[in-house]
């Protein structure tokens, strides 16, 4: 047997074990999961043999519930909090990378790193966030369509932090104009498409559920492919694949045929970030670790809980905003 099969048997053995013990004692299933693998990554029984391949699935994980949120999405419902997301979204990344930069310096980081530190607390997970939106139905409450709003905010400005943190010297208004356009570009594909291929392909397709599953999954895979080509990551490219197919009226039955393979991919996912934990770094800078866990989980939703106060949102919404996007981004492993 290949050796990753038998890698990504453990994978799934260890999550469905672990699954069973969270849900007797009544625990979040995503904890379960990234504990799984902890228990057989490195610091753990050390099972895994093939961790490279089983992280290139994990990204299936991120680009299949992107593509569901890009599906679900109701863009009307979003323009609503388009301003408040755009302004809180922004203002949140700005303060929030200010402290994180400031607290590494304070910790002896030089400048890289407290940029390093500035990201880390800034970005969000969007695959938690989302995962937790759908799994829930919020996707379309008010605080899901905030909170998907400024992950939308703070994946574009990924986009640009992570070509210009391996280019720290040589960056230009060209260099950033071309990553424009290159989104730009990306975003006129699928109009194009959206307006005279898929109109066409999916009524074909409609009828038939095994080609209609074919058909969202290739689209997805189009658009993963385009987006490497153009240097992006392959969940944006998801993203706006949703996003195109979204506006037909097959897009609550695509969701339901690829429901499974965005199951099954995070589940890996969220296995593979316990098996990238590595205490022995942790220990070694445990100060600078707890220093910045308490600007993720404590400053950045009393931050974004009292500006969405302000901005006339209530409570309750401001307060489910802020303590949803209390964690750090998986941007942070990349870093």
């Amino acid at each position: 047997m290949s050796t990753l099969l038998f890698d990504l048997g453990i994978v799934i053995i260890a999550a469905t074990a672990v699954a069973y013990g969270a849900r007797l004692l009544k625990q979040p299933l995503l904890v379960a999961y990234v504990l799984a693998g902890v228990i057989i990554g490195p610091i753990g029984l050390g099972l895994i043999t093939n961790f490279q391949e089983i992280t290139t699935l994990a990204e299936l994980g991120v680009a299949f519930l992107l593509f569901t949120v890009g599906l679900e999405i109701d863009f009307k419902k979003l323009k609503e909090v388009g301003k408040a997301t755009l302004t809180g979204g922004v203002l949140q990344i700005i303060i929030t990378f200010i402290v994180g930069l400031f607290l590494g310096n304070v910790l002896g980081f030089d400048f890289i790193l407290s940029i390093y530190a500035g990201l880390l607390v800034a970005f969000s997970s969007t695959m938690i966030v989302t995962k937790i939106l759908i799994d829930r139905n919020e996707l379309q409450s008010l605080h899901g369509r905030i909170m998907i709003g400024i992950l939308l905010i703070q994946d574009i400005a990924v986009i640009l932090a992570l070509p210009l943190l391996t280019n720290v010297g040589g960056v230009s208004f060209f260099f950033l104009g071309e990553i424009i356009l290159k989104g730009l570009g990306l975003f006129a594909i699928a109009v194009l498409l959206n307006r005279f291929a898929f109109p066409r392909i999916l009524d074909f397709a409609a009828g038939m559920r095994e080609i209609l599953f074919l058909t969202a999954v290739s689209v997805v895979f189009l658009f993963i492919g385009v987006s490497y080509f153009f240097g992006f990551s392959i969940a944006i490219g998801a993203f706006i694949a949703g996003i195109a197919l979204g506006s037909f009226p097959y897009n609550l039955e695509i969701v339901g045929e690829t429901r499974a393979l965005m199951d099954f991919f995070s589940i890996i996912f969220f296995t593979s970030l316990g098996m990238s934990l590595n205490l022995a770094i942790i220990s070694g800078m445990l100060i600078p670790f707890l220093v910045l866990l308490a600007a993720v989980l404590v400053l950045k939703p009393i931050l974004l809980s009292i500006m969405y106060v302000f901005m006339g949102y209530g409570t309750r919404a401001s307060s489910m905003v802020g303590v949803g996007l209390a964690q750090a981004s998986e941007f942070s492993f990349i870093l």
